[in-house]
C-alpha cells in the first residue's frame, strides 16, 4: 500500500513567490486535485488562473492553494511533501496540511488514501 493524496503540484520558485506577493519561495502550489481523492474530500482547491512564467518558459495555474505545512512541518518544495508521507505516514492516517488561501491560514485534515496500481496497456 502506498499512501496518496490525490494532488499535482509546483514548487514555488521567486519567480511564483513574486507573482503571489509572497515573502520567500517555499512551499507546494496546487494546480490540479484528482476527482474523489482524499485532497478533494478535504476540500484542498486546485488552480484556475492560467499564468505564464517567461523565465522559467511554462505555464502555472495560479489561484490554489499554497500547502504550506505538513503535520507541522515546513514544506518548501513537492518532495518534502512527498518523503513525509512516504516516511510517516499510512493509509487511513490523517495528515495536517497547512495551506495559504485567499492570503488566510487554514489547517485542512486530509485522510490519507491508497494509491491505485498503474493500469498497464498492452498491445496486441
Amino acid at each position: 500500500e502506498h499512501p496518496w493524496l490525490g494532488i499535482n503540484g509546483v514548487d514555488i520558485t521567486s519567480e511564483v513567490a513574486q507573482l503571489m506577493d509572497l515573502s520567500e519561495p517555499k512551499g507546494i502550489l496546487v494546480q490540479q486535485v484528482v476527482n474523489d481523492s482524499p485532497a478533494q474530500k478535504a476540500g484542498i482547491l486546485g488552480g484556475t488562473v492560467p499564468t505564464e512564467l517567461p523565465r522559467q518558459g511554462t505555464s502555472i495555474l495560479l489561484g490554489g492553494d499554497l500547502i504550506i505545512q505538513a503535520d507541522d512541518r515546513t514544506i518548501r518544495n513537492l518532495d518534502d511533501l512527498l518523503l513525509h508521507v512516504e516516511e510517516k505516514k499510512k493509509v487511513g492516517d490523517t495528515l495536517q496540511l497547512t495551506i495559504l488561501r485567499n492570503g488566510q491560514i487554514e489547517r485542512v485534515d486530509v485522510v490519507i488514501g491508497q494509491r491505485a496500481a498503474p493500469t498497464i496497456v498492452t498491445r496486441g
